[in-house]
């Protein structure tokens, strides 16, 4: 815990200092508007990025976190100040070794003690993991709540009792209610979950212990009831603006349309510059409309995501081989060893990057097999499919893999711990004989 704080406490610095004489303190398109909404927080403004139309342009979690460091230092304007960003990097890395800390009692009791060394260890120093709670994105926030959710779904499929099984799936359905409110793209995990858990019952493809019908049920139910009560106020909020039920933003349209559109190249490479576009359109449209005596429905920031989301699925639907191909690209962007983000710019921290994520990813494979047999295992592998399936579809880029590594470090204790015990036994076999 020290050593990780430490790292990332020099890497905000170093990463802060870098930004001197840059267009935006912050390095990252997103972050401003984050920072943005964090201010109107703070200063008792409404939830709204720029204008009224936009209103539901980001969840509320991350700003909200961010809106303690705008509050503490009174923070006011287009030019945020030193000290409150650096503050705010501070609470980024303080909840991140609660993440920290998660993977290694996660670890530990996967695969006993080295596991769980290992596993710190790993996520310690992995760069993608420092960055996370470093740079100001919604991962900080999330993939602590993230590791939460997936731990209280373990602990729920592999506990005894039927109380410890409810009670780790309020916790996990909690965790993921939250972690819908900092990532959008984690909406769909309850799906994942509840296949997952589904199957696994059905197959009683464990022995330790075995899964059943009743305890899956039970705790998949809870865990759906406290997702839904932690998701409701927004869900409430969002309605009332809308008189639509929209469960997460209202920039879906945008991010599906960023990754299925002629010209795609599977990143996120025009800066959202067609929104414009089709804001004007819409724009257009709705003149018309009103010209015509016609009742427009519900808010323009709601029909030009409608909008963006339809175009998207038409030109999808035109072309399904360009869909096919650019899936493959997506998917090489996640999971490429050395990333190209021209954000990260030092040549060193790109080579480290892959180089440890390719450790984690090979010990990882040793720990899912070796932790096969184990109640629920398995699931600290799902998030790595879950968000190569969801960026195929949107964009891909190493960005959206860093929770999934993060993750993968659990299992890549296990299978560090799992060889060492082989290697140790080896040798004892060996002085025998």
């Amino acid at each position: 815990m020290v050593a990780a704080f430490a790292l990332r406490i020099s890497a905000a610095i170093v990463w802060q200092s870098g930004s001197k004489g840059e267009a935006s303190p912050f390095r990252f398109g997103d972050s401003h508007s984050y920072w943005v909404l964090a201010e109107q927080i703070a200063h008792a403004k409404p939830y709204q990025y720029g204008s009224e139309n936009a209103r539901i342009f980001r969840a509320p979690l991350y700003p909200l976190f961010l809106s303690m460091a705008v509050w503490i230092t009174g923070e006011e304007g287009d030019q945020p100040d030193w000290a409150s960003i650096l503050l705010a990097r501070t609470f980024g890395i303080l909840i991140g070794l609660s993440g920290l800390g998660i993977v290694m009692h996660t670890a530990k009791e996967l695969a006993g003690s080295v596991a769980g060394i290992v596993a710190g260890l790993l996520a310690t120093i992995y760069p993608g993991a420092i960055g996370m709670s470093v740079f100001l994105l919604s991962e900080a926030v999330f993939c602590p709540l993230m590791l939460l959710a997936l731990y209280g779904s373990w602990r729920s499929l592999r506990s005894e009792s039927l109380q410890a099984q409810y009670t780790w799936g309020l916790v996990a359905g909690t965790a993921i209610g939250l972690g819908c409110l900092a990532r959008p793209s984690w909406s769909l995990w309850g799906v994942a979950l509840g296949a997952y858990v589904l199957i696994g019952a059905g197959w009683r493809m464990t022995r330790e212990p075995p899964w059943s019908w009743k305890a899956a049920f039970g705790s998949l139910a809870l865990t759906a009831f406290a997702i839904v009560l932690t998701m409701s106020p927004w869900w409430i909020r969002n309605y009332q603006i809308t008189g639509k039920f929209v469960p997460t933003t209202l920039q879906v349209g945008a991010s599906l349309y960023d990754g299925w559109h002629e010209g795609a190249t599977g990143s996120s490479d025009e800066g959202m510059a067609f929104t414009l576009e089709h804001l004007l359109a819409q724009q257009q449209e709705d003149i018309a409309a009103t010209a015509r005596g016609e009742k427009l429905e519900s808010t323009f920031e709601w029909r030009a995501d409608r909008r963006m989301r339809q175009a998207a699925v038409s030109w999808a639907w035109e072309n399904p081989s360009e869909v096919l191909r650019l899936a493959g690209v997506k998917l090489l962007k996640t999971w490429r060893p050395i990333p190209v983000a021209a954000e990260l710019g030092n040549t060193s921290v790109k080579v480290a990057e892959g180089a440890i994520y390719l450790a984690i990813a090979l010990l990882g494979v040793v720990g899912v097999w070796g932790t096969r047999r184990q109640a629920g295992a398995w699931i600290f592998l799902l998030p790595c499919l879950y968000f190569s399936l969801l960026h195929m579809v949107f964009i891909g880029s190493v960005r959206y893999r860093q929770p999934a590594v993060l993750v993968l470090c659990i299992l890549a204790g296990a299978g560090a711990s799992l060889i060492m015990t082989h290697r140790s036994r080896r040798n004892r076999e060996q002085g025998t004989t």
